[in-house]
């Protein structure tokens, strides 16, 4: 059976026990992923048990053509969500400042850090994972090297090329209010 299959099975039966085999299936590529965006053990563990309860909350109310994306999907924004939360509030605030370079009084809602988080996802491939490891994940740029096979210089580059292309999408924002 495919996963659809299986999801559309589940969603006629709401039998739980249905959805066992995507669980199995795909609770390493849950756990990689988590583990990747917060290089912890423990703390991807719960990500992928969050991961599961969301599901088991939307599986009905979605109708979805390709299970594993969706599952992905929620999967990166659970993550990004518990940076955002146990990284601190503050240090994607100074991020946020530091790029922006504004000197005007601003207040950084959960709201603009949610749209900080968005505008990362839209950068170039190089430009995210840099940014994401950089800023978010803390690492140094030999870190990011070894951990991506990029050169320093392009590492530097990507890094500071996001944060230009992040200042204008904030910038852009602005202007529309």
């Amino acid at each position: 059976m495919t996963d659809e299959d299986i999801i559309l099975s589940y969603q006629t039966n709401k039998d739980k026990s249905l959805l066992t085999p995507l669980f199995q299936k795909y609770t390493g590529d849950l756990f990689g992923l988590s583990y990747y965006y917060l290089s912890d053990r423990d703390r991807a563990m719960d990500v992928v048990m969050d991961v599961y309860e969301i599901v088991l909350k939307k599986i009905d109310e979605k109708e979805i053509s390709n299970y594993k994306a969706w599952l992905m999907s929620i999967c990166r924004n659970t993550c990004l969500k518990r940076l955002r939360d146990h990284k601190s509030f503050t240090e994607l605030t100074e991020f946020s400042e530091s790029f922006m370079e504004n000197n005007d009084e601003r207040e950084y809602s959960d709201e603009l850090i949610d749209q900080l988080l968005d505008y990362i996802k839209d950068l170039q491939d190089e430009q995210r994972v840099c940014v994401e490891a950089f800023y978010l994940k803390k690492m140094s740029y030999a870190d990011i090297e070894k951990a991506y096979n990029f050169e320093n210089k392009a590492v530097k580059s990507y890094i500071q090329n996001g944060k230009r292309n992040l200042k204008i999408m904030f910038d852009n924002i602005n202007r529309k209010e």
